[in-house]
């Protein structure tokens, strides 16, 4: 066990590295190993922090496929753990999907399986969380907004 959690720091150096020296496919990469390191060890917790964390900072450096797909894992651990639906969780789903590409089919992936997610166990909101619906909403008005405006 010692030996996978040193080996899991290390990819985690390098993909820290990597993303300093702007080697984003490299980066990416290393997240989808640890990803299936975190996800075969049950580590939910750790696994949902790098995720949302990695998925911001690649949005946010205009890597929109691989935070898209960082976006996408997310949701899918979210579900694979058995989350319940909580403020922090929807409040970081809908910070992803404001950044994600308008146009995108990935955004519009990442949406469904969010809103399903969020709608999961939860009998009074089958379409998916308030919240959720909410920061979309906003979202898509600051969206209308920016492209009606000259």
């Amino acid at each position: 066990m010692a030996a996978r959690v040193t080996g899991t720091a290390r990819v985690l150096n390098k993909l820290h590295a990597s993303i300093d020296a702007g080697n984003y496919y490299e980066a990416h990469q290393m997240y989808r190993t640890i990803y299936f390191r975190y996800l075969n060890q049950k580590r939910y917790d750790d696994l949902k922090e790098l995720l949302y964390d990695g998925a911001l900072k690649l949005l946010t450096l205009k890597q929109c496929n691989s935070g898209a797909d960082l976006a996408n894992l997310l949701v899918d651990v979210l579900s694979k753990s058995e989350t319940k639906p909580n403020d922090e969780e929807i409040e970081h789903l809908g910070t992803l999907h404001s950044l994600l590409n308008p146009n995108s089919p990935e955004r519009t992936a990442f949406l469904m399986k969010a809103l399903q997610w969020s709608g999961s166990g939860e009998t009074s909101h089958p379409r998916g969380h308030p919240h959720l619906h909410r920061f979309v909403a906003l979202t898509q008005r600051v969206t209308a907004a920016r492209l009606t405006c000259s």
